[in-house]
């Protein structure tokens, strides 16, 4: 398994998980309890906002396949809806797409 790798994206961090990697329980990203019964395949990223000490990259906001983003006409980005602070601009999704497709 590969370390994670992580980006600074304007205000916010995406970390690059990269496949294989085990799949974790909990909504909370309790990454101490991994399961065992199978494993992803595919690289995420996850996306955190900086501005907060919740986690080495900050406070967790959402997470999404390498493909979702990399195959997709995104100019900005909701990463959650009743959150407006955590949308991305349009140079922030750029630079996420270009992770994306450099993963």
């Amino acid at each position: 398994m590969s370390t994670p790798i992580i980006h600074r994206v304007g205000r916010f961090n995406v970390r690059v998980v990269p496949a294989p990697h085990p799949l974790y329980h909990g909504g909370r990203r309790d990454f101490s309890r991994v399961r065992t019964d199978y494993e992803q395949r595919e690289t995420i990223l996850e996306v955190y906002d900086a501005a907060y000490d919740h986690s080495p990259a900050g406070q967790f906001i959402s997470s999404y396949y390498v493909s979702t983003i990399a195959d997709s006409p995104l100019t900005r980005l909701d990463l959650q809806g009743d959150v407006p602070a955590w949308t991305m601009d349009e140079e922030e999704t750029a630079a996420l797409v270009a992770i994306a497709r450099a993963a």
